[in-house]
């Protein structure tokens, strides 16, 4: 006997529609384990572990750089703000005496950088973020425009709009980057400013 077509291509789309169902089902039932801030973490202070504690949570929401194992965060520094509850980052802590001074960031300043959107990975760089800065010459040396990496791994504190307040959504004009800078690093910036352009990029994550 020979099956109606009419009867069969609904019957294959709705069973291709369960497997998909199902498997999009089982996709956000799957969880996975990160580091949360117990309680609000304080820019520079050290992260001890009873400052953090482990969060399950879907696996769609948990964030890619987020950290798995305390002890992967403990010993670190903040470096900017971390709400409670709030996913802990790769990139929002540093590790102390790594460029910024022998007992962390207390030989450091925070420098202000103008900076629009536009040289900031379309406004995606957010505050606890780590950023290469790429200094570009107005002048050219030979007929070719210089340009290279001055610094490597610079915390951010903050993202600037030109209300004052931090950037609400990617693409959004902001006036620059507030950034945790060694004082001889700092100087380095200022004389860059001074003469050429600035680009911030983000670091790849547990790089150099």
């Amino acid at each position: 006997m020979r099956l109606n077509r009419d009867i069969i291509v609904p019957l294959i789309a709705a069973s291709a529609a369960g497997v998909l169902a199902i498997a999009v089902l089982g996709h956000l039932t799957q969880t996975a384990s990160v580091i949360v801030a117990a309680h609000d973490i304080q820019p520079f202070e050290v992260i001890e572990s009873r400052m953090l504690k482990a969060a399950s949570m879907p696996l769609p929401a948990a964030h890619p750089k987020a950290y798995r194992w305390v002890q992967d965060v403990a010993g670190k520094r903040a470096a900017g703000p971390i709400p409670a509850g709030q996913q802990v980052l790769r990139g929002q802590t540093v590790d102390v005496g790594n460029g910024y001074g022998k007992t962390g960031f207390e030989d450091c300043v925070v420098m202000f950088v103008p900076m629009p959107a536009s040289r900031c990975v379309a406004g995606l760089v957010r505050a606890g973020d780590v950023v290469d800065l790429i200094y570009s010459t107005n002048e050219q040396r030979g007929g070719t425009a210089a340009a290279r990496t001055i610094l490597r791994r610079v915390p951010v504190l903050a993202d600037v709009k030109p209300s004052g307040r931090t950037w609400d959504a990617p693409g959004t004009d902001a006036t620059g980057l507030n950034l945790l800078l060694t004082p001889k690093d700092a100087e380095t910036v200022a004389l860059c400013l001074e003469n050429g352009t600035l680009y911030a990029c983000l670091s790849a994550a547990g790089g150099p």
